[in-house]
C-alpha cells in the first residue's frame, strides 16, 4: 500500500511569534491558540507549537485511530498473504520454541471467563 508523503501544516505569519517575544506575551499567545495554532520561532524557523489543549486531544485521538486502523489493516494484509502462501507458514511450535510451545499449549482457555475477557 502505497501513500502519500504527508503535507506540511499551513499557517500564516499572524500565527508566528519569536521565541523572545513570546517569553514576554505567553498569557496573548496561550490566548490566541484558543482560536489557531501559533508557530514559535527561533533562528528563523519554526521551533514550537501551541495549541488549545481540546484541539491537542482531538488530533491525539484521531491520530490513535488511525494508528489502530493502519495496525488492523496490516493485520488483514499479513493474513492475506499467509492465505495465499501457506507453503510460507511458520508453524507456532517453530517459531516459539519446543518450551514455549509447550507452556501455551497447556493454557487452559477455560481459565477465564468470556465475561472477565471481555469487560
Amino acid at each position: 500500500m502505497a501513500t502519500d508523503t504527508p503535507k506540511k501544516p499551513q499557517f500564516n505569519v499572524d500565527q508566528i511569534t519569536s521565541a523572545s517575544k513570546a517569553a514576554k506575551q505567553l498569557a496573548h499567545i496561550r490566548a490566541a491558540a484558543k482560536k489557531e495554532p501559533q508557530f514559535i520561532s527561533a533562528n528563523n524557523t519554526i521551533d514550537s507549537v501551541i495549541l488549545d489543549y481540546a484541539q491537542y486531544e482531538k488530533m491525539y485521538q484521531e491520530l490513535e485511530t488511525y494508528r489502530e486502523l493502519n495496525w488492523y489493516e496490516e493485520i488483514a494484509r499479513r493474513a492475506a498473504e499467509a492465505e495465499a502462501h501457506p507453503e510460507q507458514t511458520i508453524p507456532l511450535r517453530e517459531a516459539v520454541g519446543e518450551e514455549s510451545y509447550t507452556r501455551i499449549m497447556a493454557i487452559d482457555p477455560d481459565d477465564i471467563s468470556d465475561d472477565e475477557l471481555f469487560e
